[in-house]
């Protein structure tokens, strides 16, 4: 796969993902907090705000992007398999909370999984200015080209599967992206870099 190819294809399967998998949670959170303008309010800040800090903090969480990207993909698809799992029990278990209380759950059980998803991006997209600079711009067109058509996509798919197959279909696009990531331009530079770079502290 070259180097345009593989980035475009990172970047498709991250704005395919992120907006699937935001859209699923929205959907699946507005039965829980039974209230859809306040759902879309909180699950919309709740990525945003956690995806961000993920953004932020992902070069101090890692050795190299590379890492900080694979890292990502795995923990994104175990959480995601884990609301698969959990998700529809926990919120039997807490249905009878108040509010305040329903609000507090939905941020705790949102916030790991968005800081994680806001790893892969930044990290892509260092390994792609570091091995070729020209294609940032067709990294930023793919990843938003992929962004607008995942939110129709996703209710789609949850109307047609269900809203399991949606998070699970996320989680094989987030594996499918990690792989995409060791071909990506800079990937083979960065592990040079990390195996004969000096340890700072």
């Amino acid at each position: 796969m070259g180097g345009r190819a593989a980035t475009g294809a990172y970047f498709v399967l991250l704005g395919l993902a992120y907006l699937m998998l935001e859209m699923a949670c929205l959907m699946k959170f507005t039965r829980f907090l039974d209230d859809p303008l306040y759902s879309a309010a909180l699950v919309i800040s709740a990525f945003l705000l956690f995806s961000g800090l993920g953004s932020a903090l992902s070069r101090r969480a890692a050795q190299s992007p590379q890492r900080a990207a694979w890292t990502a993909v795995v923990g994104i698809g175990l959480l995601t398999v884990l609301c698969v799992v959990g998700l529809d029990a926990a919120f039997r278990a807490l249905i009878g909370w108040p509010l305040w209380g329903r609000t507090a759950a939905a941020v705790a059980f949102i916030a790991p999984l968005a800081f994680l998803m806001g790893w892969p991006f930044p990290s892509g997209l260092t390994l792609v200015q570091r091995g070729s600079p020209a294609l940032v711009p067709w990294a930023w067109g793919a990843n938003g080209f992929a962004s607008v058509a995942a939110a129709p996509l996703a209710v789609m798919l949850a109307v047609a599967a269900g809203y399991r197959s949606v998070l699970l279909i996320c989680a094989g696009l987030y594996a499918l992206a990690g792989l995409a990531s060791f071909r990506l331009p800079g990937a083979d530079q960065g592990r040079g870099q990390t195996s004969s770079s000096t340890p700072r502290t």
